[in-house]
Formats: structure tokens, sequence, C-alpha cells
């Protein structure tokens, strides 16, 4: 009786350890392995799906910017910063087709990542201020 007990004992401990073994490994392999580098058509990919995104953004921003009725003058400064970062990542989308080098596209990517965040940030930050006038 106790060498069955012993036995499953045993084995309980192998398999916990052969779990730890495997989520360590594969975590592992993940560091090992490192990011990505984009090509080239990752590059043109991103470019398509952000105009994409854009025009979404712009039509949503259209709609929501036409409910407010009163801007107040921060509401006014938010919109302007909104339509500002819109047209640069529009130019930013345009500057693509004459980037020839990787660090010119990975430069480029960032550009257009950091004024997407921005944009979106400015659009969350505007219509809260319009959800926190409404609630006086």
């Amino acid at each position: 009786m106790k060498t069955r007990t012993i036995v499953w004992t045993i084995v309980g401990i192998l398999v916990v350890a052969a779990i730890i073994f495997t989520i360590i490994a594969r975590r592992g392999a993940a560091v090992l392995e490192g990011k990505r580098t984009m090509t080239e058509e990752d590059y043109r990919d991103y470019k398509m799906r952000e105009e994409k995104r854009l025009a979404k953004f712009e039509e949503r921003y259209q709609r929501r910017a036409g409910s407010i009725s009163n801007p107040t003058e921060a509401e006014k400064a938010k919109m302007d910063e909104v339509t500002t970062k819109i047209a640069q990542l529009k130019t930013y989308l345009a500057e693509y087709e004459g980037l020839t080098t990787d660090e010119a596209r990975k430069e480029w990517y960032e550009k257009c990542r950091t004024t997407e965040k921005e944009m979106k940030k400015a659009f969350r930050e505007l219509f809260r201020m319009g959800e926190e006038e409404g609630e006086e």
C-alpha cells in the first residue's frame, strides 16, 4: 500500500516538473527567436491597412464632431489637434512611396504609429470632455 503512494507521488512530481519544463522552454524559445524584422511587403501592407483605418476613423470623427453643437474653447482646441493629426498621418502615408531604405521605413513606421496613438488619444480626450460637461 505504501509503495503505491510513493510511486504515485513520484509520478505526480515528474508530471509537474514536465509541465514546468515545457512552459519555461516555450518562453525561452520566444526570447531566443527575438522580434521578427519587417519586410518591405509588411510595411506596404501596414500602409494599406492604415489608410483604411484612417478613412474609418475620419468618418467616425466627423460624425462625433457633428454631434457637438456648441464646442467650448478646450473642445475646439482638441478638435483642431485631431484634425491636425489626421492630416499629418495622411502626409506620412503619402511619403511611403519615396522610401528606399529599411532604416527610412522603420523611421516612417514609428512616426505613423506615434501619430496614430496621439490622434486616438486626442479623440478620446475630446469626447471625455463632452461627457463630463453633460454630467454637470
